[in-house]
């Protein structure tokens, strides 16, 4: 062993993401793409449905109103947050089922989650796979299946304003899903990973016994080892981590040009 870090696969944070379904009664994204003028618009300035190829995405923060039956646990972790950090993502998507029908899933995600898992291994053979603990909604405060339930009943409250697009009942969960421990239920049987995870390496100073890489993403006590990616993030920012790993590779390329 050439350096003992505890952190090394700890600290895992994901962004989980569930939805409910509801048919439209509007042409949905593939139908649109099939369009001749849709290639002809996105060509001659950028605009149409070839412009916009991941639907529509929104961030909010879970508004006081909804906080008022939050357990005074959750508050306090989402006091713990910035600002200025939205809590939930919205999303939509859509598809064509085999009858013509145009199914549409209405997402939430979590943007800020307080969960946390790991990665771990349970052999030194490399073609035994990892072990993967996503550690979703299990934040000791109960703030992550407080704001999941609160984000579901937002996207119902969503459709109910677009009633001349809507047709038919909601396909899932279904009507008869309303109280909290059903709709969380719906919730933890559905959800999967909005393939976001990461600060599983995470940078920290050298007496955090959770930091695994330095500021310049330095493996603590094995040289000429670096780690540059979203893994090296001490924790997820509140949205796509794209630009955020694009910045941090951008400032250890420095670093390594520079000879830090």
């Amino acid at each position: 062993m050439l350096s003992d870090l505890p952190g090394v696969g700890q600290n895992l944070q994901d962004q989980p993401i569930f939805r409910l379904s509801q048919r439209i009664d509007i042409p949905v994204r593939r139908q649109l793409l099939q369009r001749p003028e849709a290639v002809q618009q996105y060509l001659r300035n950028a605009t149409g449905p070839f412009s916009s190829l991941n639907g529509l995405i929104a961030f909010e923060k879970v508004s006081p109103l909804a906080q008022r039956n939050f357990s005074q646990a959750a508050l306090d972790s989402l006091r713990n947050l910035p600002a200025d950090w939205p809590e939930v993502e919205l999303m939509t998507s859509s598809s064509t089922a085999p009858d013509g029908s145009s199914p549409a899933s209405f997402a939430a995600a979590l943007a800020a989650p307080f969960s946390r898992g790991s990665v771990t291994i349970t052999s030194s053979d490399i073609s035994s796979p990892p072990v993967i603990d996503l550690g979703w909604y299990t934040d000791s405060a109960g703030a992550d299946v407080q704001v999941a339930v609160t984000a579901f009943k937002r996207l119902r409250e969503a459709i109910a304003t677009i009633p001349n697009i809507t047709t038919g009942p909601e396909l899932s969960p279904g009507s008869s899903v309303q109280s909290d421990e059903d709709i969380l239920r719906h919730i933890q049987n559905t959800t999967v990973s909005l393939h976001h995870a990461g600060a599983t390496c995470a940078m920290g100073r050298r007496n955090d016994t959770r930091a695994v890489v330095d500021s310049k993403a330095r493996v603590y006590g094995v040289d000429n080892l670096r780690v540059v990616d979203v893994s090296a993030l001490p924790f997820v920012p509140p949205g796509h981590p794209q630009s955020t790993v694009y910045m941090l590779a951008e400032k250890i390329a420095d670093d390594l040009l520079s000879g830090r």
